[in-house]
C-alpha cells in the first residue's frame, strides 16, 4: 500500500530590505488566483496543491501601507507526491521525511516533515559525512501535522559548519529516514 500523499510546493526568494512583507499568488492557467500573506519570511510551502497540475507562481513585497511591488519572475510548478511510505496492511503510517530545500543550500535549510500519529516523540538530528552527530535540531512530543524546521547551518555549540555533505535523520516512534543535505560556501 502506499500512503504519503502530499502535494506541496516549496517556495524561497531573495529578500528585499524596505519590504514590510510578501505575498505569494498562484493560480492554475485561465482559473482564479489565489494569494497567500506569508508576512515578512523569505521562503515558504504552499500546501493543499493538486498532485501533477501545473501552477503559475509569482511573490510580491509590499510596504507598511500595503502598496505592492511589480511581482517577481513568474515560474511554473508541478507539484509532485513526495515518496510514499512502504506500509503493511493494518499497519499504521507514522511519519514521512520531506525533501529539504534549497539543497545544495549556503546559510540555511529548510526539513520538512509530517506526522501522522498524535504526540509522537519525535528527534531530528544532523550528522556529517563520518556519522558524527553535528546537531540535534528538535527532541520531544509533537502533534500530527505538517513541520518545517529550519538549520542555521551550526553545529551543537553555534558555530558554522564547513561546506560538505550532511544527513538529517528524522525518528518518530519505530519510523526512522534520513536525507542528505549539501552545504556550499
Amino acid at each position: 500500500m502506499q500512503v504519503g500523499r502530499h502535494e506541496c510546493a516549496y517556495l524561497w526568494w531573495e529578500g528585499n530590505q524596505y519590504a514590510h512583507g510578501y505575498k505569494v499568488y498562484y493560480h492554475v492557467p485561465g482559473c482564479t488566483t489565489s494569494v497567500v500573506d506569508v508576512g515578512n519570511t523569505t521562503s515558504t510551502v504552499l500546501t493543499g496543491l493538486e498532485n501533477g497540475t501545473h501552477y503559475r507562481v509569482y511573490v510580491v513585497a509590499y510596504d507598511g501601507f500595503g502598496n505592492e511591488t511589480y511581482p517577481s519572475n513568474k515560474i511554473d510548478v508541478t507539484p509532485r507526491c513526495w515518496a510514499g511510505v512502504e506500509q503493511s496492511e493494518g499497519e499504521p503510517l507514522i511519519a514521512t521525511l520531506g525533501k529539504t530545500y534549497p539543497n545544495p543550500a549556503g546559510n540555511s535549510v529548510v526539513i520538512s516533515y509530517h506526522l501522522a500519529s498524535h504526540s509522537a516523540e519525535v528527534t531530528l538530528t544532523i550528522y556529517d559525512s563520518m556519522g558524527k552527530q553535528v546537531r540535534r535540531l528538535l527532541e520531544g512530543k509533537r502533534a500530527s501535522g505538517y513541520y518545517e524546521v529550519i538549520w542555521d547551518r551550526k553545529d551543537c555549540q553555534g558555530r558554522k559548519v564547513p561546506p560538505g555533505v550532511y544527513f538529517c535523520r528524522l525518528q518518530a516512534g519505530n519510523f526512522s529516514r534520513t536525507t542528505k543535505i549539501v552545504l556550499v560556501e
